[in-house]
């Protein structure tokens, strides 16, 4: 004799029965199911930002003077307004900067001077951007159908496991339902006898998510036993 025991399990998140290795599968990803409902929606508004922006950006130039008895070094910090002109942007902040060139020399002995070299320095500033306005961000989003397994598993003491799940990737499962060779199961946990003959099982899985779609398919399992009874359900 052959016991067939049936599960159907429903809850509103990520449903794993150990034994369903390609169910579990699914639970990897972000995303699953048959995509639908596709369309374009307002996700959220973004700030924009314009205007001719200014600041000040310093760096600072060595010289050096001689003198009868010696020299001077001599370090000047110079300040340099940078300007750009955006006519759109994200950010209320931005940068600005500038790549400058300037001679410099240094002391070489006890009253002399370097001849000046030619000095090239980036610098840079953070300006400040004028509000323009406000724009909606719209994205291309879907909706997703769940998705719902079966499986059976036989033990050394010909008791044949049918276990269903079911998942829903972007809500919950609201409802499972099961047929086996045809005969409803519901949605509520059952047990049953199976006496072997048949060598297969066909089990159909209905699940319906928080959002009213469906998922609905059939699947045909092997059955490696024997008994008796033509394979009924009793």
């Amino acid at each position: 004799m052959f016991k067939l025991k049936f599960n159907a399990l429903a809850t509103s998140t990520i449903l794993t029965i150990a034994s369903i290795s390609s169910f579990n599968a699914f639970a990897g990803d972000d995303n699953f199911g048959e995509k639908t409902n596709c369309r374009y929606e307002i996700t959220g508004y973004k700030n924009i930002y314009a205007g001719a922006p200014e600041c000040q950006a310093t760096y600072q130039q060595t010289t050096c003077k001689p003198k009868p008895r010696g020299f001077d070094l001599i370090t000047e910090t110079i300040t340099k307004t940078l300007s750009d002109d955006y006519r759109e942007s994200t950010k209320k902040y931005v940068s600005l900067g500038e790549l400058v060139s300037y001679y410099e020399s240094k002391g070489a002995g006890p009253s002399m001077c370097t001849l000046p070299e030619k000095t090239s320095e980036y610098i840079s500033c953070t300006a400040t951007l004028d509000f323009l306005e406000q724009r909606p961000v719209k994205e291309y989003i879907c909706d997703y159908k769940p998705v719902a397994n079966s499986s059976v598993r036989e033990d050394n003491e010909h008791v044949i496991d049918v276990a269903i799940s079911a998942a829903d990737s972007d809500g919950s499962i609201a409802s499972v339902e099961s047929w086996v060779d045809g005969v409803y199961k519901g949605n509520a946990q059952n047990y049953f006898h199976y006496h072997g003959g048949a060598s297969s099982v066909s089990i159909r899985v209905k699940a319906i998510d928080n959002h009213g779609y469906i998922y609905d398919s059939t699947a045909t399992h092997r059955i490696t036993g024997n008994g008796g009874c033509n394979g009924e359900y009793c």
